[in-house]
Formats: structure tokens, C-alpha cells, sequence
């Protein structure tokens, strides 16, 4: 069966408006990683080590935007890249949520398997089928528990933010199932806010 040119453009304009609608609605879902996507646990009498570190809560944000460490925007990656380590403090029990930003689309979260979370959000962008605009800005991060003695761990997660141009963001921290907020803003390649 051939379809003739209207039908043609009636399905295409219908699968890239749903593509759209997706990618729009992804923007403020909450992202959930798991234990598995954390790099290193530890006991809580025996932390990682932290460097220029920032302190929201029950968060511990490792080395967040020193010059050196921003991957800066190119030709084949025109976006600014600030990865971090962070640490949930087993004062978080049920883990925290990590909000970044502001709905203007100028910024977006990516942490563990960069290629694949969230969405393969990473591999849009470089084939250019998506914009900072379609990325996620909140991740919910668990504290993970010792597999033997259940007791909890401090957990460490990697996780990166993608900025269209240098400039200030917030970063929001929320222990899972509190309401107390803890909010911080970074600066990236500016010299204030």
C-alpha cells in the first residue's frame, strides 16, 4: 500500500510533534537513579575524601566548577559541561532529590551512563535531535545500604551540568520525604552572580 504526499505529511508532522511533547514533559519529570549508578559507597565512620567541596544538607558536592574542570563549549559540542562528585550523607536515609536550574532551557542534568540517562538524552544532543530545553533538571539519588549488615552507606554519584553559555545556576537539595530545602548557587567562568 503507497501513501500518497498528504498522508505523508500529516504522519511526520504527527510523530514530531509527539517526539516534542515527550521530550517538553521530560523536562520537569523527577528522574530516579538507582544504587547501581553510584561510583563508590563507604561507611559513614570512614567518608571519601572531599575537595573545594559545597555543602547543601545532606549533600556534599565535590570540586563543582573550578575553570580548570569546566569542559568548555566547542565546535562538535557547543555546550559548557561542570562534572562533579557528590556524596548523600546517610543523614538523607531515603536519599535526596537534585533539582538544577530554572525553566528557561539554558541548562540540563546528566549523571551515570551519560550515554543512556536520562533517556539517551547525551546521544540526542550530539545528533543534534535534542536541546538543552529537552534534558531533565531533577534526579532523585538513593542512599544506598550495605548488601550484609543493611546499615547505610554514604554514597557517591557522578553526574554532570550542561550550560548553553558560562554564568550562574541553582543547584536544590531535598532529602526524600522531608520538606526542608537546601539551595546553593554556582558560578560557571563568571567572576560573580
Amino acid at each position: 500500500m503507497r501513501l500518497g504526499p498528504a498522508v505523508c505529511s500529516v504522519l511526520a508532522a504527527t510523530l514530531v510533534a509527539s517526539w516534542s511533547a515527550g521530550a517538553a514533559g521530560n523536562r520537569d519529570r523527577t528522574y530516579r537513579a538507582s544504587c547501581g549508578d553510584s561510583v563508590y559507597q563507604s561507611p559513614p565512620q570512614t567518608p571519601p575524601p572531599t575537595d573545594e567541596a559545597l555543602r547543601l544538607g545532606p549533600v556534599v558536592f565535590n570540586h563543582l566548577a573550578p575553570a580548570d574542570d569546566v569542559y568548555r563549549a566547542n565546535r562538535p559540542h557547543p555546550y559548557y559541561q561542570v562534572p562533579s562528585f557528590f556524596n548523600v550523607l546517610t543523614s538523607a536515609p531515603r536519599g535526596v532529590t537534585i533539582t538544577v536550574g530554572d525553566r528557561t532551557g539554558r541548562l540540563a542534568l546528566i549523571y551515570g551512563n551519560v550515554a543512556s540517562k536520562p533517556l539517551g538524552f547525551l546521544t540526542r544532543l550530539g545528533n543534534g535531535r535534542a536541546t538543552l530545553a529537552d534534558g531533565t533538571r531533577t534526579v532523585s539519588f538513593p542512599l544506598c545500604h550495605d548488601p550484609t549488615s543493611k546499615g547505610p552507606l554514604i554514597t557517591q554519584y557522578g553526574f554532570s551540568i550542561l550550560l548553553d553559555a558560562p554564568g550562574c545556576f541553582t543547584i536544590r537539595v531535598q532529602p526524600i520525604g522531608r520538606r526542608r530545602r537546601y539551595a546553593g548557587t554556582v558560578r560557571v567562568l563568571v567572576p560573580r552572580c
